[in-house]
């Protein structure tokens, strides 16, 4: 059985193939005591950040420009601003992970770890336009914009995990609008569309290859980005 927590320290299993011996003894379920965890930039500020250690049985995903509830959840669930919240679609790393982890019950590696920082450091490195950085991959120090969303890694927006304004002490809509974070709208920065268009194209395709992200979640990536500028693409 494969085990691990979601963002909102949620469990969950993955069942994996029973091996039954010729014996009457049972054997070890097979991929038995791994685990993975993956948490949004809002969860790694609040104390996620204590969570990162190498072993061979954990993986840790921490996901730059991310927020616990998207600006699509904020309109769900009638929280105010919905259209100052942050719009990171982090679903697609959801389903790319979840089935790494099958995978892993079967003996294939998941993907290396993604860290916003070092162990137990709560400082977050930005780029130049406030978004968060992977700074670590497999437990290695990098120095790259790259293993972030394809709409983080270009720049549409600053995305802003915590949005400390509406944290008034209620959970209903306080501590919901919150975790949701903000943004500030960057896309008149984006100039040349063609540039943007290969830009966010090269990140869905590392990030594709990686096994960070399933094919069908990065051809919509590129589709968009086309659809956003129509000329790029032709």
């Amino acid at each position: 059985m494969f085990e691990g927590v979601t963002s909102n320290n949620r469990p969950y299993r993955v069942p994996c193939q029973i091996i039954t011996p010729r014996y009457s003894e049972k054997a070890q379920l097979a991929g038995a005591g791994l685990e993975i965890d993956f948490q949004s930039e809002t969860d790694v500020v609040l104390d996620g950040y204590k969570t990162r250690h190498e072993e061979p049985n954990y993986r840790l995903y921490q996901f730059a420009g991310t927020s616990h509830i998207r600006d699509i959840d904020v309109v769900e669930f009638g929280l105010p601003d919905p259209e100052t919240a942050n719009p990171a679609e982090w679903t697609p790393f959801f389903r790319a992970i979840f089935v790494a982890a099958n995978k892993w019950c079967d003996g294939i590696e998941p993907p290396a770890t993604l860290w916003l920082g070092a162990p137990n450091d709560p400082n977050i490195r930005r780029d130049a336009k406030g978004s968060a950085l992977v700074t670590h991959v497999g437990g290695k120090i990098v120095n790259t914009t790259a293993y972030r969303l394809p709409e983080v890694a270009v720049g549409e927006n600053q995305y802003i995990p915590l949005a400390p304004a509406y944290n008034d002490g209620t959970f209903f809509p306080g501590v919901l609008r919150f975790i949701a974070g903000g943004r500030v709208d960057l896309t008149d920065s984006i100039t040349n569309p063609a540039r943007y268009l290969k830009d966010v194209t090269f990140h869905a395709r590392m990030l594709e290859a990686g096994g960070y992200l399933l094919k069908p979640d990065a051809d919509v990536i590129i589709l968009e980005a086309k659809q956003k500028f129509p000329s790029a693409g032709s």
